[in-house]
């Protein structure tokens, strides 16, 4: 090893004496930042990741390397000094290895010397750093493997120009062999054979964050085949003539074999697949315990077929290996319960039609060109999941996420593809279950209590209860001991009366305002501490009770399709933000789209004043005007235990023909949310940490006013991360940024809620503050800065609470609203006597709501609007889907559905840079090319300091 490092510090020595060394490390640094800078448009990516740096290293150290490797042996050789270097004492792999060694030093430096760019990426955004380490691993072993050819290269001609050209077109044969030009023209399993010799695959493999033994090993054999055969050409310079003949045959035949071995070494390797780590932060490459536990409560054996055309679009097709890999991880944890296929529909046609008419899957045209012509090309790219009679069909749209720079690149890339076929298990294993696995999966005792005085029920009632007496004495047959059933008649026990008064709000009823004669009928599910109130039907039929108790038992128990009851303003028209075009109102169907992704999702209009019973989650979104029937709906399904989620703030924001008006509006919940503990003062909130919006800018030219859309500074659309976010809540934690468009603040009741759990899920910065003000669009004559006056008195405010625990109804002690006529806002007085509707209505008002209650509020009307996110997504050049996440994050917090929030916090888009404007964009630039040149003169200082060193070392020895 000494004279292996020898060799080495002499190497380096007779570099850095030379401007080889800096003309290196400065060409490198130079090309990787323009290429981050420019070409890559760092900034228009707007994501906090590395992979503009790494994408076109691959390419650059083909280059750099032949140049650095050129001269190694071929200058020995064109001087003579070959001859020297074999006569002395030092073994030729000593030599090899030293030389070896110091281009790897030089490469490793000037790998050092692009960390500046990495710490200044951390500062902008939360940068994933397992892709990045695995990135620089990476470049080290390619650079591995390309030093070795351009040794063995140099080690077999005089020539420098020629060592450059062949080392040069060897490397770049060795890149091609698995690129996806390869691909394209060869179909997928052709290539996918191929890319397993590909140095540029490899190296893509090992810099999305998986270490893999297969990548290290190929990497490191490539190097020692080279090494090996640079060795064997300079041990023949040694032999004579006459030993050439059988040595050389000997020889020959060792390296052949090991060349061969190697090739099958990584044939044989290719079927491992666990010999892997996955470094990514949140192991988005592997599939995770959220997962597995999914596939543990698969009964039956479940089918994922993957339909993929081995021609595509060229895209798409670098895409389909990384499915491929991922179904099989599904297989191999899932020990049996799963089975996974992967067909090419266009080679059985049988496959196809069965793909058509059971699936209703369809090719999709694709429009693709090579250097001849353009052709258009059908092309399937879908995933079918099946259990039972039950499938979902994950379609191109379903798997890809498209963003565009601005400049019209275009990066394709899976979405979340664990995700996404996690979902889709989860669903068709919840909709294939039936009633009959209600008691099946449940692994504890639940009671059935019902809270009726019989002796005392009208007439319709009592029909009622004998059918629902009957109906529940089947369930508990049915349960198989785990269902327990209680009558219990609170006109006959004080204090079970005011027992269930107290702590449930169970109050008398009766059939109308004014009969005389009151009842009491509350039917509940126990599940431990947790108290689930069952509505009376509104038929008063027994189907209507059936329904309702299997929607509480739903809800108790895991592996159910769950129902999530969404409320929107009737929509209209959509609007082109920068056109100043309109079609009508707001639009919210990509929030239903979403929430149909993973629940049964309906529409209420809780006109009735009643909330359907299989609805298990309720979500408002901008509520209008609300009346006193849908807020008591609203209140009764809160006081039953259920959860509200609610989007609403005071402000609603009109679009007109060119330009955007903010209005204040009533949405009839205000005194409700009062009542709860929750204000919502008719403000809104704006914040210096914002992101961008299409604005129009006016100009004045000779008296005439032209109206230009520019994207600005917009501290209305405020931007929340980090501090922001509560990272001890599952709803928020997993989600890194999220915009929230004209927000107002939070105002919560502490006295009010003193007994509940209050949580702040989100909040604005430090550097926000508030206004009374609606006037939305920005006045840079008058406010050069942003646009608006900005306040002295910053302080963050809270713009999503979360409120859980025991709720008193706001309808307590008042007259139920569905007998009673709404006179005014608010102010109820009693109908119209009406024997009919008297006979049809049941006067209940449950006043308070068990312990499992919960209220979530989102303070904005706006940030799940289409054409919110519409603006939102142009910016960003991708869908902006985060709000929509955070929704559906609470939903699935709310049915404590765990798995899904666990695995969508993998999502690749959520690490977006934080807002920047143009001057700080060209700072940070020019800050990474400072610290570039700062380091080259950081190593030019240490060896020159290391020169002086030596030669003082040297003087003081010829003293001696």
């Amino acid at each position: 090893m000494s004279k292996i490092f020898t060799v080495t510090k002499k190497e380096l020595w007779s570099y850095f004496s030379s401007p080889t060394a800096y003309i290196f490390l400065g060409t490198f640094l130079l090309v990787n930042l323009f290429t981050f800078f420019w070409v890559e448009k760092f900034f228009s990516r707007n994501i906090a990741d590395l992979r503009p740096l790494f994408q076109w290293l691959p390419l650059l150290l083909i280059f750099l390397i032949a140049t650095l490797t050129m001269k190694m042996w071929s200058e020995e050789r064109r001087i003579g000094t070959i001859e020297f270097l074999m006569t002395l004492p030092v073994k030729t792999s000593d030599l090899v290895l030293g030389k070896f060694f110091a281009c790897m030093a030089l490469v490793a430096v000037s790998l050092l010397l692009t960390l500046g760019l990495a710490f200044s990426v951390g500062h902008l955004g939360n940068v994933d750093w397992g892709p990045v380490t695995g990135a620089y691993l990476a470049s080290l072993l390619l650079a591995s493997a390309y030093t070795a050819v351009g040794l063995y290269v140099s080690s077999k001609t005089q020539s420098q120009i020629v060592s450059l050209i062949v080392t040069t077109l060897v490397c770049s044969a060795f890149y091609l062999v698995g690129s996806d030009v390869l691909l394209n023209f060869l179909g997928n399993k052709p290539g996918e054979l191929l890319k397993l010799f590909g140095t540029g695959s490899r190296f893509d493999s090992i810099s999305r964050g998986v270490i893999d033994f297969r990548d290290i090993y190929y990497y490191l054999s490539l190097a020692a085949v080279f090494l090996v055969a640079n060795t064997f050409a300079l041990d023949k310079l040694k032999w004579s003539p006459e030993a050439r003949k059988g040595q050389y045959s000997v020889r020959t035949g060792v390296v052949a074999l090991l060349v061969m071995n190697v090739l099958a070494a990584n044939f044989w390797l290719s079927k491992v697949e666990s010999l892997r780590l996955d470094i990514t932060e949140s192991k988005m490459y592997s599939i995770s315990e959220a997962t597995q536990n999914v596939i543990q409560q698969l009964e039956e054996p479940l089918l994922i077929r993957g339909y993929f055309s081995s021609r595509t679009h060229p895209l798409l097709a670098p895409l389909v290996p990384t499915v491929r890999d991922l179904l099989a991880e599904y297989q191999l944890v899932s020990k049996g319960r799963i089975r996974t296929e992967f067909v090419d529909p266009r080679d059985d046609e049988e496959i196809e039609a069965e793909a058509n008419r059971k699936y209703s899957i369809e090719p999709v045209p694709f429009q693709v060109a090579d250097r001849h012509s353009a052709a258009m090309v059908n092309s399937y790219f879908n995933i079918v999941v099946q259990y039972g009679t039950q499938f979902e069909v994950l379609s191109f749209n379903d798997l890809i996420d498209v963003k565009y720079d601005g400049t019209g690149n275009i990066d394709v890339r899976l979405r979340n593809l664990e995700y996404d076929i996690t979902r889709s298990i989860k669903k068709t294993m919840q909709a294939f279950r039936n009633t009959d696995s209600f008691f099946a999966s449940l692994n504890r005792d639940i009671k059935f209590v019902a809270y009726v005085s019989e002796a005392k029920l009208p007439k319709q009632l009592t029909t009622l209860f004998k059918d629902i007496k009957q109906a529940v004495s089947d369930y508990e047959k049915n349960s198989g001991g785990r269902l327990s059933v209680r009558y219990l008649d609170p006109s006959q026990d004080e204090a079970i009366a005011k027992n269930i008064a107290d702590h449930y709000g169970f109050m008398p009823q009766s059939m109308s305002l004014f009969a005389e004669e009151t009842f009491y009928f509350y039917l509940t599910l126990e599940d431990g501490e947790k108290i689930y109130s069952l509505g009376v039907p509104e038929d008063f039929s027994v189907t209507g009770f059936k329904n309702g108790m299997e929607a509480a038992l739903k809800r108790m128990m895991p592996g159910f399709l769950r129902t999530v009851g969404l409320y929107t303003p009737p929509s209209g028209g959509g609007f082109n933000p920068m056109m100043g075009q309109m079609g009508g109102g707001k639009q919210y169907q990509m929030i239903q789209k979403k929430l149909e992704e993973n629940y049964s999702t309906k529409t209420v209009d809780l006109d009735a004043g009643m909330v359907p019973d299989d609805v298990d989650i309720l979500v408002l979104v901008a509520p209008e005007n609300f009346n006193a029937k849908q807020v008591f709906a609203v209140d009764q399904f809160l006081m039953k235990g259920g959860t509200v989620i609610l989007a609403s703030s005071p402000v609603v924001v009109n679009r007109q023909a060119r330009s955007f008006v903010a209005e204040t509006k009533e949405s009839g919940l205000e005194q409700w949310l009062e009542h709860m503990g929750l204000s919502l003062p008719k403000e809104l909130v704006l914040d210096m940490q914002n992101v961008g919006f299409p604005s129009i800018r006016k100009r004045v030219v000779r008296g005439i006013t032209i109206r230009e859309p520019q994207v600005s500074p917009y501290p209305f659309f405020v931007d929340l991360r980090e501090k922001g976010l509560n990272r001890d809540s599952g709803i928020t934690s997993g989600l890194g940024q999220v915009t929230i468009a004209w927000p107002s603040p939070i105002e919560v009741d502490k006295e009010k809620n003193k007994e509940r759990t209050v949580v702040e899920l989100l909040k604005s910065s430090a550097q926000s503050w508030r206004t009374k003000e609606i006037e939305i669009e920005p006045n840079s004559q008058v406010y050069p800065e942003l646009g608006f006056a900005i306040s002295d008195e910053k302080k963050p405010s809270s713009l999503a609470v979360l409120l859980e625990g025991r709720f008193e109804s706001y309808f307590k002690g008042k007259s139920s609203p569905l007998i009673a006529k709404e006179d005014k806002k608010d102010e109820l007085t009693p109908a119209k006597e009406d024997k009919k509707e008297e006979e049809s209505v049941l006067t209940s008002v449950i006043e308070k709501s068990p312990n499992i209650a919960r209220l979530i509020l989102f303070a904005s009307n706006e940030f799940v609007a289409d054409d919110t996110l519409q603006i939102s997504g142009m910016l960003s050049g991708t869908q902006y889907i985060n709000p929509l996440q955070l929704v559906e994050n609470a939903v699935d917090w709310s049915v404590q559905d765990r798995a899904l929030l666990a695995i969508r916090s993998r999502s690749y888009f959520a690490r977006t840079l934080v807002p920047l404007n143009d001057d700080q964009k060209r700072d940070y630039e020019i800050y990474n090319y400072l610290f570039a040149l700062l380091g080259l003169f950081a190593v030019w200082g240490t060896f020159k300091y290391r020169q002086r060193k030596s030669h003082k070392l040297f003087k003081a020895l010829n003293l001696v």
